[in-house]
């Protein structure tokens, strides 16, 4: 007779085997023989998955700014760090919001770290100074 697809569990499968077409005795393809034993292989594999996950977010972030913008990880947090984890052009603590690695899209150069608002700021200006000093320029002769 079949036992339990969990490690640690060598259960007979019982009236499992007899109604085997029974979602809750079914979960990732295996047969369990009970809910409780499906819902403990559940969540042994979503730990694993959440530890595997905090273990390569170093090496995934790494390579993303790698691929992206030619920075390692560790350049990036001595960028956090020289702008005192702070937005380069606004200045509002980085902490717990989107952080966008600012560089220049014609030439690849990274420029600073900002806040998703003053990135999409610049982008909607298309990085273009004069553009910039028109906006300042409008927003004085406003007050």
């Amino acid at each position: 007779m079949s036992t339990c697809a969990r490690e640690l569990c060598a259960e007979p499968l019982g009236w499992v085997a007899a109604t085997a077409h029974r979602r809750d005795s079914i979960v990732f393809g295996l047969l369990f023989c009970s809910v409780r034993c499906k819902n403990l292989e559940a969540e042994i594999r979503k730990q694993k998955k959440r530890r595997a996950e905090g273990k390569d977010l170093h090496t995934r972030r790494d390579r993303e700014f790698r691929k992206k913008y030619g920075i390692t990880l560790q350049d990036w947090e001595a960028m956090f760090d020289a702008q005192h984890g702070r937005c380069a052009i606004c200045v509002i603590p980085l902490g717990g919001i989107k952080v966008c690695v600012d560089h220049d899209h014609d030439t690849g150069k990274v420029r600073g770290l900002l806040c998703n608002r003053c990135n999409q700021g610049l982008g909607y200006f298309s990085d273009d100074t004069s553009v910039l000093e028109g906006a300042i320029s409008y927003l004085e002769a406003s007050r």
